[in-house]
């Protein structure tokens, strides 16, 4: 089992709490599809739509494809609208198993680190 972490910080201006956002994934590779699973994805109000959830995304998802991860999941509450149109912008696809559980195959061709 990997742990994946990411913290942003800023700057106290927008508040006294320095933490803008943060991702905590598991990546486990004792099933035939290595799966990476991100458990807790949060941005804090003042850092919403400032692409912060993206670029962590985008970072667990690279050191996910590094450590021989082919596969990402989550799972999100259906009625988190803003929260699905971003993971499904960044290529998750539903897992059909009835409820909001969006998995993304990691290419290394299409994927390419920015």
């Amino acid at each position: 089992m990997t742990f994946i972490a990411c913290l942003v910080l800023a700057e106290a201006d927008r508040g006294d709490n320095p933490v803008a956002a943060f991702l905590f994934a598991l990546a486990d590779g004792s099933t035939d599809t290595s799966t990476a699973i991100l458990h807790c994805l949060g941005t804090r109000a003042p850092w919403r739509r400032s692409g912060l959830a993206t670029a962590m995304i985008s970072r667990v998802q690279h050191r996910a494809h590094s450590a021989g991860v082919r596969q990402l999941r989550l799972k999100v509450t259906d009625s988190n609208h803003s929260a699905l149109a971003l993971y499904r912008k960044l290529g998750f696809v539903e897992s059909g198993q009835g409820f909001a559980v969006l998995m993304r195959q990691l290419n290394p061709e299409a994927d390419e680190q920015p």
